[in-house]
């Protein structure tokens, strides 16, 4: 294949697999076995990659097989590893099939908010770019190392950069940098396009020991191996017998799997287990409490382990830890983990009140932002969510209900959302079945009970409506704070109108000071809605939002100002222009529908701006004659005679 004739570039895949080839024969001089390196390809719709194997001197055949797999539609992958000579078969190899590791790469997903976010800490020896803010840096071994040790340290990196369980796994395939990034349908549906992979920069001066990892990824809570603790190896000895048989068995039906699996997880890393530990013993027993994981253990089982402290209750919050008195000193040498966005910039942890007029919408947009949170897509538009947990409290609706949405919405069914059509009052019981799921869900980032009406408890006798109000949600607010989780309760809006859209939120202040945030839907003057927030970790916002009635999806179209006052700006052009002749304030607010106050203030940047002019006759506007045609009333001026001044205003010479 020429060189230029490709829409593949074909000489980054070049340098990208020259450089991989050199890295590889470095690090494994002097071994008995060096192995063979492994592409992969993927075709888009299919879960099925396809290895091939080359030896270390087999370039030029790597090149035009990364090429060729690309243009053919494929996604293209290596490995920083190379297998055992002996392997057959269209299967990639398990860890035990590998020769030697020659690199471990830290994958950097911007979109997830995972990795090395916003930038490496420490200079990696390459970085490839996956798709726009999205990256691979490949840390390349001075010398080739076990698989072994490459797995245990793999699992520091992942856990000191946060990010998910691709990152630092020895048999974990990358992409070849010039290749194109394919999405699947459903990355497609999420918004993904596709886009070409980039080689940023190589660095050869810099390679990596295992002691230099060591220290780049340093861990603040390595795993527990006291008391006799069994770190790496599965050993069943010292097991209880009932956590065995749980293991081995599983659940009878009827039985919550997540809550056994979290209690078997919590009860091995209490007897020093590490996560490498605990799946290599789930997966002795594969029809056992491990059988609804096939296929993401690691990731469930490091999520669950991660979540655990010492205890049976996911971690919580620092800010929950901190003593009621401080010095400013202390306060100073202090960090804190950064604001937790679960919709990023309309929604963070902590509680939200949520409310609009009825029958607006606000149901149909938190359904399918509970979808966007459990399947990691986008919701609003252009909003990428996180993927986790999501418990969503549909009071008002029964399971017929429920359904008819979710066809409606006409996405998939997420495993990772769960439905309540029921729920006790809040002090009798609520607030305990919520933390009762999280507790059962430790990667759980949002839950939203529509409507509050349904579990606020009546005021009581002694109680000011003020204080009824705040107590009703202030549990709700701790609880969304302990365990470092969203909450969205929604509510409706009073009849009365206000210039400020929060003082139209049904209730005394009460019930919008206890919540973090406040979100309101509400229509503006001319009918457009607008999406109001404030709180205490959102910078307020008025985004200008539209529902699309067919597919039941809102959609964020900008900030609300701008687009208000162009449709405000039209609308008084028009009703100028439609007048026929000069027209005043009051005439243009009956006109338009809009407030005397908001017309005044435009006509006079219209005026500025040049759109329009002032008619002759005192507080009435005209269109600029240069930019729109005047239609009214032509005056008749009489003929004066010939001008007795000059082009320079003098007298004219007889």
């Amino acid at each position: 294949m020429k060189e230029g004739t490709s829409s593949v570039p074909t000489s980054t895949v070049r340098e990208f697999i020259r450089t991989i080839t050199a890295q590889a024969k470095a690090a494994t001089n002097g071994h008995e076995q060096s192995g063979l390196l492994q592409l992969s390809r993927l075709h888009p719709t299919s879960e099925d990659l396809v290895p091939s194997r080359f030896t270390l001197d087999d370039v030029e055949h790597m090149i035009r097989a990364a090429v060729d797999d690309s243009e053919a539609g494929h996604n293209v992958y290596i490995e920083g590893r190379t297998v055992r000579r002996d392997l057959r078969g269209n299967a990639r190899g398990k860890l035990t099939d590998t020769a030697a590791v020659f690199a471990l790469v830290v994958d950097s997903d911007a979109d997830k908010q995972m990795g090395w976010i916003p930038s490496p800490t420490t200079r990696p020896s390459m970085t490839v770019e996956t798709s726009p803010g999205n990256h691979q840096y490949w840390l390349f071994l001075r010398e080739a190392i076990s698989p072994e040790l490459a797995q245990k340290l793999g699992e520091r990196i992942r856990r000191a950069v946060n990010s998910d369980h691709d990152t630092g796994n020895p048999v974990q395939p990358y992409r070849v940098a010039g290749t194109t990034n394919y999405p699947s349908p459903k990355k497609i549906q999420r918004g993904r396009v596709i886009v070409p992979t980039r080689l940023v920069e190589f660095d050869p001066e810099i390679l990596w020991t295992p002691e230099d990892i060591e220290q780049a990824f340093p861990l603040s809570d390595s795993p527990r191996d006291d008391g006799g603790g069994k770190g790496e190896q599965a050993d069943e000895t010292d097991v209880p017998a009932d956590t065995m048989k749980a293991i081995r068995n599983g659940v009878a039906d009827g039985r919550d799997r997540s809550h056994v699996f979290w209690n078997v997880v919590v009860a091995l890393k209490r007897l020093g287990f590490t996560p490498n530990g605990i799946v290599d013993l789930l997966e002795r027993y594969p029809d056992g409490i491990a059988k609804k994981y096939e296929g993401r253990l690691r990731q469930e089982v490091e999520r669950a382990y991660n979540k655990i402290r010492g205890g049976s209750q996911p971690e919580q919050t620092q800010a929950a830890h901190i003593e009621p008195e401080i010095s400013a000193k202390e306060l100073e040498a202090m960090t804190f983990p950064p604001i937790k966005w679960v919709v990023p910039n309309v929604i963070c942890e902590g509680l939200t009140l949520f409310a609009s007029k009825p029958k607006l919408g606000k149901s149909w947009l938190l359904l399918h932002a509970a979808i966007a949170v459990a399947t990691g897509g986008f919701t609003l538009g252009e909003i990428h969510c996180k993927e986790g947990d999501v418990l969503y409290c549909a009071l008002e609706d029964g399971l017929r209900r429920l359904r008819s949405r979710m066809e409606k919405l006409k996405l998939s069914y997420p495993e990772r959302l769960t439905f309540r059509y029921q729920l006790p009052k809040l002090s009798m019981g609520g607030v305990d079945v919520l933390r009762e799921w999280i507790t059962r869900h430790p990667d759980a980032r949002l839950i939203i009970i529509d409507i509050l009406a349904m579990v606020r408890e009546s005021r009581k006798s002694e109680q000011t409506t003020y204080d009824a109000d705040y107590q009703t949600v202030v549990d709700l607010r701790n609880l969304a704070i302990e365990f470092g989780i969203a909450i969205v309760v929604v509510h409706h809006l009073r009849k009365a109108d206000s210039e400020d859209a929060f003082d139209t939120v049904s209730g005394t202040l009460g019930l919008i000071g206890a919540p973090d945030t406040i979100l309101i839907i509400k229509r503006d003057l001319s009918g457009k809605c607008v999406l109001h927030g404030r709180g205490r970790d959102l910078i307020e916002i008025e985004k200008a939002i539209s529902f699309d009635r067919d597919a039941c999806l809102w959609r964020i179209e900008g900030d609300a100002e701008p687009i208000r006052r162009s449709a405000e700006r039209t609308q008084i052009i028009d009703a100028i222009t439609e007048a026929g002749q000069p027209i005043g304030p009051s005439d243009i607010a009956t006109a338009t529908g809009m407030k005397s106050g908001n017309v005044r203030r435009l006509l006079g940047k219209l005026v500025k701006d040049g759109v329009i002019e002032r008619a002759e006759k005192y507080g009435r506007y005209r269109p600029k004659s240069d930019d729109l045609p005047y239609t009214g009333p032509q005056v008749d001026v009489p003929d004066q005679g010939e001008d007795p001044l000059d082009e320079h205003g003098r007298p004219k010479s007889a």
